[in-house]
């Protein structure tokens, strides 16, 4: 069987029985990895060049549900672009190229986060958005440190934005500050989001993770932290 096939009915098998937690090992983006993700690299780079042909196979394998009950987890328009920009990532990343391999990570969180997004699926692929955000964090921060990598990314981002521009780290933080305040303001049944156990539930659980994240990145930059994530 295709590697890519049976990796994508794994992941639908995942979706409708909402294993959060073994979807997140399904979409790691940064080694150490698994062989079968070195496969499934060299099976897109060799059959999938085509994106169309990619997000074919994806309506495919990962299609929708129009007949799914409140008990099952789903697919989500939402979830199929992802899906299709994550498999475009392991086609294309270099990882040798660090500047290029953090703006394909920056899309591809934006699209996970966009997935997250979804009011009655999106809570299946909050570790995943949580491992990605953690790996765009840390690639930013390794960049701000090689001034060498970053003067031509300055250069360019001077004649574009004046100065009014933004650091590739307050960039990244931005972005992962998006996911932070979908999760503070999730509505829930429970007040402020607390269970019983006194414990946050539903998307509440990643309030921390993100927070933390943000508040590294922008301490890096020297930025006023709290103001930066509270401001509405």
């Amino acid at each position: 069987m295709p590697v890519l096939d049976d990796y994508l009915r794994g992941v639908s098998q995942l979706l409708r029985t909402k294993n959060s937690s073994e979807l997140k090992l399904y979409l790691r983006v940064e080694p150490p990895l698994p062989e079968n993700f070195a496969q499934l690299s060299q099976e897109l780079k060799s059959s999938y060049l085509d994106s169309s042909i990619l997000e074919q196979k994806i309506s495919t394998l990962i299609p929708e549900n129009e007949d799914s009950n409140s008990d099952e987890g789903d697919v989500w328009p939402g979830f199929q672009v992802f899906m299709k920009e994550y498999l475009e990532y392991w086609r294309d990343v270099d990882f040798e190229d660090l500047l290029e391999t953090h703006s394909q990570l920056s899309g591809l969180a934006n699209a996970c986060i966009t997935a997250l997004s979804n009011a009655t699926h999106g809570i299946v692929v909050l570790p995943a958005a949580i491992q990605l955000s953690y790996g765009l964090a840390k690639l930013a921060m390794m960049l701000d440190k090689r001034p060498d990598l970053t003067a031509k990314l300055r250069k360019v981002t001077n004649v574009d934005q004046g100065e009014s521009r933004k650091t590739l780290v307050e960039g990244t933080a931005e972005s992962i500050q998006r996911a932070f305040t979908m999760c503070l303001t999730e509505r829930s049944t429970n007040r402020n989001g607390v269970g019983r156990d006194g414990k946050p539930e539903g998307k509440k659980i990643g309030i921390y993770s993100f927070a933390n994240l943000v508040l590294k990145l922008l301490f890096q930059v020297g930025k006023e932290v709290m103001h930066a994530i509270y401001k509405s």
